[in-house]
């Protein structure tokens, strides 16, 4: 496998789908389902780069974005959802561009 990725989202859905996406890019995923998980992870798993869910239990998105920033400069790719952007249907992995393709 290659670069890690350590993936935080709460909603399993959603967590699976771009675990599994990810894994298929060939990555190695760590996929954590809250805030506190999250951000001890970085230390555990070394991860290349970060996915994050906005929304997360306990602690949002942002609050784990700043606390991992603290810890390290590794990119972050924060999942967020506006509410004009729920009009035009589900999510599908196929149609977003991974823009750390290999």
């Amino acid at each position: 496998m290659g670069e890690k990725i350590l993936v935080g989202e709460d909603e399993s859905g959603l967590r699976e789908a771009l675990a599994y996406n990810l894994n298929r890019e060939r990555f190695t995923v760590q996929a954590e389902e809250d805030g506190p998980p999250a951000t001890g992870s970085p230390r555990r798993v070394m991860p290349g780069r970060i996915v994050l869910g906005r929304m997360l239990p306990r602690v949002d998105g942002f609050e784990v974005c700043r606390i991992l920033r603290k810890q390290s400069n590794v990119p972050i790719l924060m999942f967020t959802q506006a509410l004009t952007d729920a009009r035009f249907g589900p999510w599908s992995p196929r149609e977003t561009p991974w823009p750390w393709r290999h």
